[in-house]
């Protein structure tokens, strides 16, 4: 199975412009690093679910949108 390489999307231009959408507001810096945290606590989920027995894949799979999903919520409410 092919991997799909989504890592730009944590890119700080990238959750400025998703921040600016969300919200219509320019999102500082520290809301902007906030909210890259987010993405790679949430990717890092997801990559060790990837090589995790199956057993625990469903609970890394599961913590790693949720951490992502909270994340980007906490992070656009900031901007608000």
């Amino acid at each position: 199975m092919s991997e799909i390489d989504l890592r730009y999307l944590d890119g700080s231009a990238a959750i400025a412009d998703q921040m600016r959408t969300r919200t219509g507001t320019v999102p500082d810096a520290d809301q902007i690093a906030f909210a890259q945290s987010c993405m790679l606590h949430g990717r890092l989920f997801w990559d060790s679910a990837i090589h995790a027995p199956l057993e625990t894949k469903p609970l890394l799979l599961y913590y790693s949108e949720r951490t992502e999903t909270s994340g980007q919520s906490r992070a656009s409410a900031l901007s608000a």
